[in-house]
């Protein structure tokens, strides 16, 4: 990569450790919260020991790093000529934003840029701004694209329970008390930087991904074809298997990327849901 621009975005972009290695993109993590006791994601707790970790009764939420995270991670990252373009979950989401922000105000080099969106949604605009920086482009041209981009991201998950998203503010206590009591699993988009449940399905949660890979693959017109991000918390291979081979069937995707999410990501959208990440035209 151009040694002179680096990439930087947070832990909840859930890109593979691949992908960042390959794209040399730098990362900051997240702090995850279990019954009081707090863990950093990644070093301290990954997403498989979350899921074998929590229990119903368990409260699980997540939080940002903090400004001085952020500050530290600028000073390591951002130093000499090195411009840094760092990319960050949605304002209206998590204070991550504005810590980055904050941090970053005693420095020239550094851009932030607010995704409007969480999970693979982040990763999307992160992989963009990789590929502009390995063809040379200006930190100029690299922000302005991005900050095009946002509005293109359509960034999707079919969650199998609400409670996760109701202890992080996702959505309210009331709303998820109902869904989940009732057995009804929604579907949550990114929609004006906010998440906002925009269908409910009844059946089973095999049934309910059909509905809605359907769905929000119908209008493929309107669909980028280059790359398409499957992200699964804690999934059965059998049923990671049936969503892809139902993607990928009306869509002739150049790239799928089937990840699992970060630990914070779970806190967001709790375990055995999925979502389908992509751009639109």
């Amino acid at each position: 990569m151009n040694n002179k621009i680096i990439i930087s975005t947070d832990c909840i972009c859930d890109l593979s450790e691949e992908l960042i290695k390959k794209y040399s993109i730098k990362t900051v993590p997240d702090y995850i919260t279990i019954n009081g006791a707090r863990f950093q994601d990644y070093s301290e707790i990954n997403s498989t020991m979350l899921r074998e970790y929590i229990g119903t009764d368990d409260i699980v939420s997540s939080s940002p790093a903090s400004i001085d995270d952020y500050k530290k991670h600028f000073v390591k990252h951002a130093n000499g000529n090195v411009t840094l373009i760092h990319i960050s979950v949605s304002s209206k989401l998590s204070k991550a934003y504005a810590n980055a922000v904050s941090a970053a105000k005693d420095f020239k080099n550094i851009h932030i840029i607010d995704s409007g969106s969480f999970s693979h949604g982040v990763g999307l605009l992160v992989l963009t701004a990789a590929d502009r920086v390995n063809n040379n482009a200006t930190v100029e041209s690299i922000c302005e694209e991005l900050r095009k981009l946002c509005s293109r991201v359509s960034c999707s998950y079919l969650l199998k329970t609400t409670r996760y998203a109701s202890y992080n503010d996702r959505l309210s206590p009331t709303l998820s008390y109902f869904l989940d009591l009732l057995k009804i699993k929604p579907t949550v988009k990114m929609k004006n930087k906010e998440v906002k449940v925009t269908r409910v399905c009844f059946l089973s949660m095999t049934s309910c991904a059909k509905r809605y890979i359907k769905r929000t693959l119908a209008n493929n017109k309107k669909i980028c074809d280059d790359i398409l991000f499957i992200a699964f918390s804690g999934c059965t291979e059998e049923f990671k298997q049936f969503v892809y081979n139902e993607a990928t069937k009306r869509i002739k995707w150049k790239r799928v990327y089937m990840q699992d999410v970060s630990a914070t990501n779970i806190c967001n959208v709790g375990p055995e849901s999925f979502g389908l990440i992509f751009f639109t035209k």
